[in-house]
């Protein structure tokens, strides 16, 4: 009895991987591959896939439950993408999104041509771009043995990231959430401070007075306006793809 409900299970779980995902998803990481490289270096738009939430994949997921998924209930019922379906895709183009742009090609190509291009007799500039590289041989061919003060660093790094999961798994008052530290050096979080404090002090305010219940209400809201952000931002980007002026959701 045991076996044919597992069995089944897993037969329900590998429907979930259907045909049309699939090929779905094929389409939209060939799509994503083929703009990413046009509107970030010859446009100037803002990095599809350079930060934290890649703003082309959200804005695609957006599309599809917004626009497809309702014309298809409309015209055709129980025919809409399901939520499984529409992991795969997302799935699919998350993985592919940084190989056109910050994962792969934004730096490969200009760290090999880049020094045929800007190298001058003058500039010294061919140094400068293989220092790392002759760094990274000494270090190999002379190995230093351990270096304390790198792995204290590092050792400390982790013990204070395991204490601040711990602390907030353990204790309601605990506020400060690790993800921060993992953030704090990254561009977005400069640009977007100002926001991260106001949507603190908007949800601490609101289990303060409000308490979970009028919490959990009030935060489709909220995540309604950073998708929402996502979705304008992802049309005026198609806007700047088509009149040649980049739009940039962050500054710089």
């Amino acid at each position: 009895m045991t076996s044919s409900v597992t069995s089944q299970n897993f037969s329900q779980t590998n429907r979930s991987i259907t045909a049309r995902s699939i090929l779905i998803g094929m389409v939209a990481v060939i799509c994503q591959c083929l703009v990413t490289p046009y509107n970030d270096f010859h446009v100037g738009g803002t990095y599809l896939a350079g930060n934290h939430l890649p703003i082309a994949v959200v804005f695609v997921m957006l599309v599809f439950i917004l626009s497809v998924n309702t014309l298809l209930k409309t015209l055709k019922p129980d025919t809409e993408l399901q939520a499984n379906e529409l992991l795969v895709i997302w799935g699919m183009m998350l993985v592919a999104s940084g190989i056109p742009s910050s994962g792969l090609m934004r730096y490969l190509v200009p760290l090999a041509v880049s020094p045929f291009y800007f190298a001058t007799p003058e500039n010294a500039y061919m140094i400068s771009t293989t220092s790392p590289f002759n760094r990274l041989t000494s270090i190999l061919q002379h190995p230093t043995g351990i270096e304390l003060e790198r792995l204290g660093s590092f050792i400390f790094g982790g013990a204070t990231m395991f204490g601040m999961l711990w602390m907030r798994h353990h204790y309601l008052w605990w506020k400060l959430h690790p993800i921060g530290s993992l953030m704090m050096t990254s561009y977005a979080t400069y640009c977007f401070w100002g926001s991260f404090f106001i949507g603190w002090f908007l949800k601490y305010t609101t289990l303060k007075f409000g308490g979970v219940a009028y919490y959990r209400k009030l935060r489709p809201f909220i995540l309604g306006i950073v998708l929402g952000e996502c979705f304008i931002g992802g049309i005026w980007i198609i806007v700047g793809l088509i009149t040649g002026i980049g739009y940039r959701l962050l500054p710089g």
